[in-house]
């Protein structure tokens, strides 16, 4: 190469972007510029170019800083050879003639945690500010004027996120500021809302009082004021659903099908949100089953209005809604259910005078719909908001928790025997049922290695995982094991993995999860609790009694106290009301209605509501006519509800009244073959079960004795004391004394 020809690529400045090889210990940039250029601190941290801009920016952010003319440039330094800065990155957007909009009133709402209230001050400091740490962050973005919204592209590392700055204008003289995720990584844009958030904070301009922490405890955000609906805010709302619902992001789609069902709650809404109902329509035979699901559950609020049902036929391809009413083992009984209802609103549009006077003679036994009271939470079923309150000191309590010796620890309740309420008086010390000891993990934890943890981009599950100290596996894995026997959960070890299946009940709530332990590279394990399916409620407050165990046994390696979670108040404890008979009757004929569907789900919730009644004693006299539909759905190919039906069996065969409805019902015999048990009957159906049978034995033992497994389950009785779980054992024992004292067993 000759020498002109160097000389003319030393002039010429190199323009490329870094690669996650150039330095991976940092932050990357998508340009040289931002990593080259040379710092400059004032007061307040790094400053940015567009804080030069002196008057412009009054406060704390004005400098009167020297024109970079002044250091000439007609003489060449010795340092000339060095590569040229290119300075720092500036927002050239001209913020003149920037109105925010205003608040949409509700049913619109904010993004929940990215979202914060800032001073009204002159829109183009606010809108500048925002520039500024956009700049900084190494974004691409698009100002749109007329919105006052920034459309954004972020990499963080190898993060990225889409997303949208929005900026209203409250009726609180002060600005909110809004982050919208479009498309990509949470992190990512959590972390883009709190460097945001900070900026505002160093500026002085933030309304909210509460100290920034990076989202760990922050201050519940502000409440918004309720404003009427105007014909204008209507039309922009309805404008804005447009837009998502036409994305080509499908998290956008979701978030515009949310909407549409948030406006659809108010009445004076749904004649105006018509124009969406043929995108909805569209949207409802998507790919994702997901975004279909959500436009069945649209579309069954917005056919309520006349206007949206006209739109819905004129829309090609509405068909698919009956197809889905239709159901099949590819619909979802929720997808079903909706899609039926907008076949239902549809059917009577051409009805005559007489057909309509006796209609409306006739009672309409149907699903709340958001029109009914919108003030106040809707339930699918009629069950669950008819259904007894039965509370205790930890909340609404669940007749597993009254087993007695059964649940050791915290969920160990001493109650007195039924049977001391007979006819014949027993002895005092007859009365005391035998104590079968606490359940005892009988797995042998040796030989069993914790893997690896893996690398990157593995994560662990952010809130439900922990490390402890290096300490002896067996030990480790024996802490797990008693406190998962302490809370009466049923589970399965693999030893290969270091990892527990475990089925979790808490009152009401019922939770899958697996356990895993993991070593990691500083010498300790991580221990993760990971949620397969169930209630998330049930899955924290196991967490965090695992946790405090570890604490306890001084093996926690995080130095953090625990606060269980959130620090919220506790409830106020509802008053008991007294139960008449007309409640009693009323609660059991919805629990009948429900029991009798035809859909999994009701009846699930009918079981349930069920099992709650049943915790109250004067309750139970009246719930013998559920006993057959139970013993009918305890037969049901559904696992999950057969598994529900044993409990609520359990808990009525207490009463004279249930146990004879029992044995008149048609196929009660199967729950003689439940409590043989098996490999395909779970241990909490098997004790359930076994316990019908204890209390069926002192006065249908004969009945007991001609059934199909009847063998299987008298071998089981007779040998009670060779079972190791004490819950089975203590119904094994029972049953083994009824059935000698009444002559079937020697």
């Amino acid at each position: 190469m000759s020498s002109q020809d160097k000389d003319e690529r030393e002039e010429k400045p190199l323009f490329r972007t870094l690669t996650p090889n150039d330095q991976t210990d940092r932050l990357q940039y998508r340009s040289i510029a931002i990593a080259a250029a040379p710092p400059a601190f004032g007061m307040m941290g790094p400053r940015n170019p567009l804080e030069q801009m002196g008057t412009a920016f009054p406060g704390p952010m004005g400098f009167n800083i020297a024109s970079k003319k002044s250091a000439g440039v007609s003489k060449m330094p010795e340092a000339a050879t060095a590569p040229p800065s290119f300075g720092t990155r500036v927002d050239r957007t001209k913020y003149v003639n920037v109105t925010p909009r205003d608040l949409p009133p509700a049913p619109f709402r904010l993004e929940l945690h990215t979202h914060f209230h800032v001073k009204l001050e002159s829109t183009q400091r606010v809108c500048g500010i925002v520039g500024i740490k956009l700049c900084e962050l190494d974004t691409d973005f698009e100002f749109k004027a007329d919105k006052c919204k920034w459309k954004i592209e972020y990499r963080r590392n190898a993060q990225r996120v889409s997303l949208n700055i929005v900026i209203f204008k409250t009726s609180k003289d002060e600005y909110v500021l809004e982050v919208q995720r479009r498309e990509g990584d949470i992190t990512a844009l959590m972390y883009l809302y709190h460097e945001l958030k900070n900026m505002f904070r160093r500026s002085q301009l933030l309304s909210d009082k509460t100290s920034t922490t990076n989202g760990v405890k922050r201050a519940a955000t502000k409440p918004l004021p309720k404003l009427p609906l105007s014909s204008k805010s209507i039309q922009d709302g309805v404008s804005a659903l447009k837009g998502l619902l036409e994305s080509k992001y499908e998290d956008a789609q979701m978030q515009g099908v949310l909407g549409a069902i948030t406006m659809s709650t108010r009445e004076e809404t749904r004649a105006g949100m018509a124009g969406l109902v043929p995108q909805l329509v569209l949207l409802g035979q998507h790919h994702n089953s997901n975004v279909a699901r959500l436009v069945s559950v649209a579309l069954s609020r917005l056919c309520d209005h006349p206007q949206c049902r006209q739109a819905f036929i004129n829309s090609d391809g509405w068909q698919f809604i009956v197809d889905c009413a239709a159901g099949g083992s590819n619909v979802k009984p929720e997808v079903q259910r909706e899609s039926l209802h907008v076949v239902e609103t549809l059917c009577p549009l051409n009805m005559s005078s007489q057909d309509k006077d006796e209609r409306e003679e006739k009672p309409l036994f149907r699903t709340l719909t958001p029109n009914d009271q919108t003030d106040r939470l809707q339930y699918r079923s009629i069950a669950i908001a008819a259904a007894p309150p039965a509370f205790g000191m930890m909340g609404p309590r669940n007749p597993l928790e009254q087993m007695g010796t059964a649940f050791p620890g915290p969920m160990g309740f001493n109650i007195a025997s039924k049977k001391s309420a007979g006819v014949s008086k027993m002895p005092e010390a007859a009365t005391a049922p035998p104590s079968f000891g606490t359940r005892v993990d009988r797995t042998k934890y040796v030989n069993v290695t914790p893997r690896d943890l893996p690398p990157a981009p593995f994560r662990l599950e952010l809130h439900t995982h922990f490390h402890v100290k290096l300490e002896s596996t067996q030990r480790v894995c024996g802490i797990v094991g008693i406190k998962l026997c302490e809370l009466d959960t049923d589970f399965e070890f693999k030893a290969d993995k270091c990892k527990w299946k475990i089925e979790y009940r808490r009152n009401a709530q019922r939770v899958s999860l697996n356990i895993v332990i993991f070593k990691t590279s500083k010498d300790e394990y991580v221990l993760e609790v990971q949620r397969r399916e169930g209630d998330i409620t049930a899955l924290m407050y196991l967490y965090h009694e695992l946790k405090n165990m570890f604490r306890r046994s001084q093996l926690l390696s995080d130095k953090t106290s625990t606060t269980n979670g959130v620090k919220r108040a506790a409830t106020k404890p509802l008053p008991k009301l007294p139960l008449s008979s007309k409640s009693i009757q009323d609660g059991v004929s919805a629990l009948k209605g429900l029991l009798e569907s035809k859909y999994e789900d009701a009846q699930m919730q009918g079981v349930l509501g069920a099992i709650t009644m049943s915790t109250r004693e004067e309750t139970r006299a009246g719930m013998a006519g559920l006993v057959p539909q139970l013993v009918l759905l305890g037969q049901h190919h559904n696992s999950n509800v057969a598994r529900l039906v044993s409990v609520a069996l359990s808990r009525l065969c207490d009463h004279p009244q249930c146990r004879q409805a029992f044995i008149n019902s048609d196929g009660w015999q199967f729950i003689v073959d439940c409590a043989a048990g098996g490999s395909n009957v779970k241990p909490e159906v098997q004790r359930e079960s076994l316990h019908v049978v204890e209390t069926l034995c002192p006065l249908y033992h004969d009945e007991l004795i001609k059934s199909e497994s009847a063998g299987r389950v008298l071998k089981l009785v007779q040998e009670w004391q060779k079972i190791e779980d004490p819950r089975l054992k203590k119904h094994a024992c029972n049953a083994h004394r009824a059935l000698k004292e009444a002559g079937v067993l020697a």
